[in-house]
């Protein structure tokens, strides 16, 4: 197993208080847990999606070589883009936030800490990264650091999602057992896990 993920499942031995979740993740041989945490990024896409009242058509972690990904979250309908698409800064944020809550749950769910701008091709948070570029470039009339921005949606988001950990974490479970699963499926695992709040 790499490096890596290693850390990550040392992680949730250290800090997890959930017996059964530790048991099973003890219980995964290393590509099952490669799985869960591709499952856990896909799963926080959904539930930031499904928090901002956007549906979800299906969620994987099938790799698309096409696609240069390991996983996939669709969304229902066409995503606008930000030229010609978003009228607002708060569909801005929206959409920013959807881009980042994957890597924001691995985050609080495996420990990982990477946010920077020294971002890999085809990440999630080059995307964003690009993304918020577009944003000044728009401004909308306010004064924009583009840094203090995306600090500030990474904030907003964490603070979003972390009430639904276990929402997120029941769904990288189902997603894994079965690699492809339907938005309706994700939303009612969602409903399933209310919000805990500390």
């Amino acid at each position: 197993m790499e490096k890596k993920f290693k850390k990550y499942k040392k992680f949730i031995l250290a800090t997890s208080e959930d017996s059964d979740y530790k048991k099973d993740i003890l219980a995964m041989n290393d590509d099952e847990f490669k799985d869960y945490v591709i499952a856990v990024h896909e799963a926080g896409h959904t539930v930031m999606a499904f928090l901002n009242r956007i549906r979800v058509e299906c969620l994987s972690i099938i790799p698309n070589e096409e696609r240069h990904s390991l996983g996939h979250t669709k969304r229902a309908g066409k995503i606008p883009e930000i030229e010609n698409g978003y009228t607002t800064l708060k569909e801005c944020e929206k959409e920013f936030i959807i881009l980042l809550a994957g890597e924001i749950a691995k985050e609080f769910i495996f420990g990982e800490k990477k946010w920077s701008t020294n971002v890999s091709p085809g990440s999630d948070m080059e995307k964003a990264v690009s993304f918020s570029g577009k944003v000044k470039y728009r401004h909308f009339g306010i004064d924009f650091s583009e840094d203090e921005w995306i600090e500030s949606m990474i904030k907003r988001a964490t603070v979003m999602m972390k009430p639904y950990e276990n929402a997120i974490k029941a769904i990288a479970k189902k997603l894994i057992q079965r690699k492809k699963i339907s938005g309706q499926t994700a939303r009612k695992i969602f409903k399933e896990h209310p919000p805990v709040e500390e």
